[in-house]
């Protein structure tokens, strides 16, 4: 912010900064959701979820097997 001009306890500001709270309060937070939305594209625990539950009921069967041996 002090690089665009900004000055903490300035009345008023000059344009620079005002353009930089600008890009900071709206452009900068687009930019970081387009960033999480593309990597939530490449979440795939969704589409796994299937042979988790088998694996998982598997898992317990053969553990409870053991137990009772």
């Amino acid at each position: 912010m002090s690089a665009s001009g900004y000055v903490g306890g300035a009345a008023a500001q000059v344009d620079s900064a005002i353009m930089m709270i600008r890009v900071l309060a709206s452009v900068a937070p687009l930019a970081l959701m387009l960033v999480v939305a593309a990597i939530l594209r490449l979440y795939t625990v969704d589409k796994q979820m299937p042979q988790i539950k088998q694996d998982l009921e598997a898992r317990a069967a053969a553990t409870t097997e053991a137990a009772d041996e």
